[in-house]
């Protein structure tokens, strides 16, 4: 019978422990671009739930409109303002360009979902907006 080499022996166990750390050191690589991924779409989860919950909210939403309805610019113009099933009806009339232009920017920087706004042009200084804002 032949014996073994030692020497055969220790470079196959080193050669498996160079193998083991390779495979080691790659796996690592792998959970820390998966524990960053992760982070990632927690972060992304938590700002869509504010974002659901901010264009959601009923209350805040009619806040925001009458905020903007109280305004000095606004609150002599609107003829109708009233809460039906499910929508929110305001029209304002006799805005000059400035007014309606302000009216319209206020309106669409906000957090309000827009169901429909009809501008209807009277004259070269005169207009009228009829807003539908869903509930």
């Amino acid at each position: 019978m032949n014996k073994i080499n030692p020497l055969y022996l220790l470079g196959f166990f080193v050669f498996v422990a160079i193998f083991m750390i390779y495979k080691t050191s790659s796996t690592q690589e792998k959970i820390i671009i998966v524990t960053q991924n992760s982070i990632q779409k927690e972060i992304n989860g938590k700002e869509i739930a504010l974002l659901k919950k901010r264009w959601k909210d009923k209350k805040a939403m009619i806040g925001r409109l009458n905020t903007i309805l109280t305004h000095k610019k606004f609150a002599n113009k609107i003829t109708k303002k009233e809460k039906k099933r499910g929508a929110y009806l305001i029209e304002l009339q006799n805005l000059d360009y400035r007014t309606l232009d302000s009216f319209v920017n206020k309106i669409l920087n906000e957090a309000i979902v827009i169901k429909k706004m009809k501008i209807e042009r009277f004259s070269e200084s005169n207009a009228s907006v009829a807003l539908e804002c869903k509930l």
